[in-house]
């Protein structure tokens, strides 16, 4: 795992000793992505510079250090993330004639199969998480690419003549020049979602490179022009081709014949993603969605099994309790932390500098939380990241046959202002200088989908990326931990849009398929997961208690007036309600809390930008 960045300027005025101090700056604003190893490279006639961290989780050899050049001289790659079938991909390179390996590292692999193969071909055949930055000297050609599903982030944009890029917004910042502004919708956006979508950030013309897609920078680029983006992978595509294959009657109504199936994908994601020189464990919630993947883990490895959950003292704990009996019967080494008030008003610092834009999901704190935990025992973590958006886990999604799509319908007799969500309706009353919030919803839906389908495949190519695998990125590679989701393997997501709804919602239970293939694991008892009301820390009693100092200050009204982004009088309003428990602002109140505590991080390194 590690972090990338650099810059390509097409300006006729080039400084190596500048290239070099800019592009050192930008690498060090990732050094928690990556401690264990660094290196620049640039090449100042061409205007190209290249920085990565790396944190070693193969055996970390100087054969494999990036940025990484090909013998020849063309290609320059700085790559994030892990390719989890490179050795059969090297075994395919070297059954057509290449023979010259000067190492082990999958880089040396992928700049082989882009020589041989070409971009997108290579790409088709990788089976990983990435974000990667090719340089081919040969044509001046810049290429940005980010995974199918968006595991890896990838940020770009242009300052002047200089085209930035890199892991998180705060590498670009470092570059001298960065002079951006903030982005009013992107806020109305935050708060109405919780997150920032892509391809928006919160500055102005800086984006977010989508999932699957792919982007090019060459001299013939014009500084300030709308960039072309393209999809070199399509989740509708991929639906289209899974639903016109040919798949014999008999194998959707045996159920023993799907889960078979299914079990034998996921071992093998398990498998492969589970390869790493050092200690992996699993995030374990006690949920049908962890508890598979422990069960399977724990089949693959004569090793005591790390398994971590977190919880909130004095709340309901069942679900830790669950957790702790799956661990136990697995014989997993189990760790666990019960969080209160004190760790949450010392975590709150940290989120701004860990999520970098802001960033609203009260899941953040668990999942800070969490990874702080799990990195004092591993450097790998398991995740069951993408399950509820793949095979159905989310209430939202009825839990019950047609119960969403009838919703829907009667809900197509309200006019549409009534239809709206309040927190749409708070957005565009509060944020000054907007005309309307942007709608975040792809603009082509695959044909052939019910509407509960389609709630899936929009939470699949937006809150799965924009808000789940954000906040798992940020959270862990804020303390060099790294993530991986067995669920998003590339064959899993087809499997999962082979299967009928029914195979993944029935019986008023989502993940239906998934809960048949662990009950082969686990006893009857601990396969039924318990429910409670709220998993999310009681923010609205700690915003009056604990918290109501912080908030406060965040929220004054004179302050908000001199910032000039809110407007003040709605918001100290539901402040008061609030304090005076006539309602539970909590979620309004947060993501508001959010922005201003991003806004406040980012006053003094605007300032020192300025001097």
């Amino acid at each position: 795992m590690s972090g990338l960045t650099g810059f390509y300027s097409l300006s006729s005025k080039r400084n190596s000793a500048d290239m070099r101090s800019n592009l050192r700056r930008m690498s060090a604003a990732l050094m928690h992505r990556g401690s264990d190893d660094h290196s620049l490279w640039l090449d100042r006639e061409a205007g190209i510079a290249l920085g990565h961290q790396q944190l070693a989780m193969m055996g970390s050899t100087p054969s494999g250090s990036q940025p990484m050049t090909t013998p020849s001289g063309r290609y320059a790659i700085a790559f994030d993330g892990e390719i989890y079938n490179q050795v059969a991909l090297r075994q395919r390179l070297s059954i057509k004639g290449y023979c010259d390996w000067q190492g082990t590292s999958t880089t040396e692999t992928l700049l082989v199969a882009f020589t041989c193969w070409g971009i997108r071909r290579t790409l088709q055949a990788c089976v990983g998480m990435f974000a990667i930055a090719l340089w081919d000297n040969k044509t001046s050609r810049l290429t940005l690419v980010r995974d199918r599903m968006g595991e890896k982030p990838l940020y770009y944009g242009w300052m002047g003549k200089t085209f930035l890029f890199g892991s998180e917004l705060k590498a670009l910042q470092m570059h001298q020049a960065w002079n951006a502004s903030i982005n009013r919708e992107a806020i109305a956006c935050q708060l109405h979602l919780s997150y920032i979508p892509a391809p928006l950030t919160i500055y102005q013309h800086i984006y977010k490179l989508e999932p699957g897609h792919l982007l090019q920078i060459t001299p013939h680029s014009l500084p300030g022009s709308p960039i072309q983006v393209g999809a070199w992978w399509s989740l509708a595509t991929q639906i289209a081709q899974t639903r016109q294959a040919h798949f014999p009657k008999q194998f959707f109504r045996n159920t023993r014949k799907q889960a078979d199936t299914l079990e034998a994908c996921l071992s093998n994601a398990v498998r492969q993603q589970m390869r790493a020189d050092v200690p992996v464990g699993i995030f374990l919630s006690g949920g049908v969605n962890s508890s598979l993947l422990a069960a399977l883990m724990q089949t693959q490895t004569q090793q005591t099994l790390q398994t971590f959950t977190i919880a909130y003292a004095g709340m309901d704990d069942r679900k830790a309790n669950h957790a702790r009996a799956v661990a136990r019967h697995l014989g997993a080494e189990h760790h666990e932390f019960y969080a209160n008030s004190v760790d949450v008003r010392d975590i709150i610092p940290l989120l701004p500098s860990v999520f970098d834009e802001p960033f609203s999901d009260m899941a953040q704190v668990p999942a800070l939380l969490m990874a702080q935990l799990a990195s004092t025992k591993v450097n790998v973590c398991l995740s069951g990241c993408g399950a509820d958006e793949l095979f159905g886990g989310y209430q939202r999604y009825g839990y019950s046959d047609g119960y969403a799509q009838r919703l829907w319908k009667r809900l197509q007799h309200l006019p549409g202002l009534l239809r709206s969500t309040p927190s749409q309706a708070i957005s565009e009353e509060v944020v000054l200088g907007i005309c309307s919030t942007p709608a975040p919803i792809p603009n082509h839906l695959p044909e052939r989908l019910d509407f509960t389908e389609r709630l899936m495949y929009r939470d699949t190519l937006g809150y799965l990326p924009d808000n789940i695998l954000t906040k798992m990125d940020r959270a862990s590679m804020g303390v060099s931990l790294e993530t991986r989701a067995p669920y998003l393997d590339p064959r899993m997501v087809e499997l999962a849009w082979q299967l009928p709804l029914h195979m993944k919602i029935r019986h008023g239970q989502g993940v239906w398929l998934l809960h048949q293939v662990l009950e082969r694991h686990l006893p009857q008892h601990l396969c039924v997961h318990p429910r409670q009301q709220n998993s999310h820390p009681p923010l609205g009693d700690w915003l009056r208690t604990s918290l109501r100092d912080w908030a406060e200050a965040l929220l004054d009204a004179s302050r908000l007036r001199q910032e000039g982004f809110f407007d003040p009088t709605p918001i100290r309003e539901k402040w008061r309600q609030h304090l005076a428990g006539q309602y539970n602002w909590q979620d309004y109140l947060w993501n508001l809390l959010m922005f201003q505590a991003w806004h406040e991080r980012q006053i003094p390194v605007m300032r020192a930008m300025a001097a």
